[in-house]
């Protein structure tokens, strides 16, 4: 449903929003969607709260944000399971879908136009898919909203080179390894050297860059700095990093992180 949703927003053209988390996960989420939509032609706009500010989680006021410029679907990824007043406050205002992987604890699943998570109440306890990080949950959005262009009869590229941020975005959530994360994580990782992204390639040198990335590098160096802003004061610098579309822009966020 969710991807269906999507799927017409690209054909009508109409403004899609992405608002994540301001940790890793979140951070990544939010630039593989951009990315994901940039490779369909289609620009999005991407939201942050800062941790001091609107705090964790999607807020009416984020809706209002949104609506104030000109969004019609609202996606956030790696957060908004536990929001049930945010949802119930868009509803009539623009179309709301909720993609998260914590644990669904609040009173009742959110009033969203569509819940994407793994870990719903209603989900089998066994699905391998439950370990996905927020990141994870989003590139499998992006494979389905992929499926149904294809199955219109659109031309859609490869979104392989995606993977990069789902591998940095798993190690970084700590989620467990099971053999669907080890996967996507392994594929990320040996995919860094050659992916199309100035940001994420500004993070190492040209020998770290000869192989297959290691995830101690990504634990311990890429992590805690895309980590870094949004501690401090506002995470969209980290952002504006991983979705820079040059190398010199690349390396002014860099140098700022």
């Amino acid at each position: 449903k969710a991807a269906q949703r999507l799927v017409t927003a690209v054909q009508r053209d109409e403004l899609i929003g992405i608002y994540g988390d301001y940790d890793v996960d979140g951070a990544t989420s939010c630039a593989l969607l951009f990315h994901f939509f940039k490779m369909l032609g289609h620009e999005v706009k991407v939201f942050q709260p800062s941790r001091f500010v609107e705090g964790y989680g999607i807020h009416p006021v984020s809706i209002d944000n949104a609506l104030e410029e000109g969004v019609k679907v609202l996606v956030s990824v790696d957060c908004g399971i536990s929001n049930t007043q945010t949802a119930d406050y868009a509803q009539g205002k623009l179309d709301l879908i909720i993609t998260d992987h914590h644990r669904d604890a609040a009173d009742h699943i959110p009033h969203a136009f569509a819940v994407v998570n793994p870990n719903r109440r209603d989900e089998p306890k066994d699905s391998p898919l439950g370990a996905l990080a927020g990141v994870g949950v989003a590139f499998a959005l992006a494979v389905k909203i992929r499926e149904l262009l294809i199955a219109n009869g659109r031309e859609v590229p490869s979104i392989y080179n995606l993977l990069p941020f789902v591998a940095i975005g798993t190690i970084c959530d700590l989620a467990v390894l099971t053999p669907i994360n080890l996967k996507l994580t392994r594929h990320g990782l040996k995919q860094i050297p050659q992916c199309p992204y100035p940001g994420l390639l500004a993070f190492f040198s040209p020998e770290e860059l000869k192989d297959a990335v290691s995830s101690e590098k990504i634990a311990f160096n890429v992590g805690p700095m895309i980590n870094s802003k949004g501690r401090l004061d506002h995470p969209e610098r980290s952002l504006k990093l991983l979705t820079a579309a040059t190398r010199e822009e690349a390396r002014e966020h860099y140098q700022n992180l």
